[in-house]
């Protein structure tokens, strides 16, 4: 049995674990989170990202990097997010205007470039953001996520397909970015 010393360098050495985790990945855990939910959910998902790390450093097992158990989480937590509120998910399906036109001065192209990363399906999206905005290999893009290689490169060349055909309905000359 555990002594109650043994228990607080204990909790010790996991808050400082937990310490440097979130100071070495807080930075891309913000960045995945940006790309897969809206701006008023990015706080949220973050902080939830970080209490399943926080839960859940015990059972970590490096059976695989740390970063892309971490990946693995900011997916599920932004599935989850949009799970539990279903009334953002179906706004961003079918209720959001489409962008004007060649109108620079109301969006960036990078806000046009997010937009159009936000419409595509939570899977396809989760693939994408992987693969072009975390620069994983699709290895890498199949292992955090948990799903075969195959079903990767599915999924990546549907979201391609879909994110072009959006920038082009916006006036987007995709070939020329």
């Amino acid at each position: 049995m555990m002594s109650k010393t043994e228990a607080v360098v204990s909790a010790d050495d996991r808050l400082s674990t937990f310490q440097s985790i979130y100071e070495e990945h807080g930075g891309y855990v913000r960045k995945t989170v940006y790309w897969l939910v809206h701006d008023d959910a990015v706080d949220d998902v973050v902080q939830d990202v970080f209490i399943r790390v926080w839960r859940n450093i015990d059972r970590f097992r490096n059976e695989s990097s740390l970063r892309t158990w971490m990946y693995r989480i900011c997916v599920n937590a932004a599935h989850e997010h949009f799970r539990r509120s279903p009334r953002v998910a179906e706004e961003t399906k079918i209720h959001e205007p489409e962008l004007p036109a060649h109108d620079e001065d109301a969006l960036s192209m990078h806000e046009v470039i997010r937009k159009a990363i936000l419409r595509l399906p939570a899977k396809q999206k989760s693939v994408f953001v992987l693969f072009y905005k975390q620069e994983l290999s699709l290895e890498e893009v199949a292992e955090s996520l948990g799903i075969p290689l195959g079903t990767a490169k599915s999924r990546l060349f549907n979201a391609r397909n879909a994110f072009i055909e959006h920038l082009k309905r916006n006036g987007v000359d995709y070939e020329k970015q």
